[in-house]
């Protein structure tokens, strides 16, 4: 046992992983704040706007959306099994809608902090779209096959935030700082 604690670095010695999974969000943004602020604001804008055409410039009517989507399936993220959904729940399935947690305009405005009538003729708006139905229990889901309408959008966006990735992977790989930056830090 003594020889296997002799062999170990000090952990202020020891080699940083420079991966983006290694550091976390005040480590990375201390290593390149302007560049960060730069990358995000290219992605968010991108994805705005990319929503604002989608919604014909009703940006409200794309929040209200996503929260409801949101709020249908947020208790499988909430019990811990956010990764089984994703990997195997069928949500056009008639089991997995029964599931769905419908949603209302007045838990949206809660959620989104927007004027509950307002919540209302967008959900009405959305509804006469096909975008969000009626719940037999009450409240409104999001009807099946929803993410077809939506996957020029989603791949546009999931290309733009693996840009991003690699962006960051990047700064994380150029910036990892050596034993004595960090040493200076504290």
């Amino acid at each position: 046992m003594r020889m296997a604690k002799r062999h170990r670095k000090p952990a202020a010695r020891a080699r940083r992983d420079p991966s983006l999974t290694a550091c976390s969000a005040d480590e990375l943004y201390a290593r390149s704040p302007h560049a960060i602020a730069i990358l995000m604001g290219w992605f968010f804008l991108r994805h705005l706007n990319s929503l604002y055409h989608k919604f014909n410039g009703d940006i409200l009517s794309a929040l209200v959306l996503g929260e409801i989507a949101h709020h249908n399936i947020c208790h499988y993220f909430s019990s811990g099994r956010a990764k089984q959904a994703v990997e195997s729940v069928d949500f056009s399935s008639e089991q997995a809608r029964a599931r769905l947690q419908p949603c209302n305009p007045f838990s949206l405005s809660a959620a989104t902090g927007i004027p509950r009538e307002t919540c209302r003729r967008k959900v009405r708006a959305l509804e006469k779209q096909g975008l969000v139905e009626r719940h037999p229990s009450g409240g409104y889901v999001i009807p099946s096959g929803i993410g077809k309408r939506f996957g020029d959008t989603n791949r546009k966006t999931l290309s733009d935030l693996l840009e991003l990735i690699r962006e960051l992977e990047s700064i994380a790989e150029r910036n990892t700082p050596g034993p004595s930056v960090a040493g200076r830090r504290a």
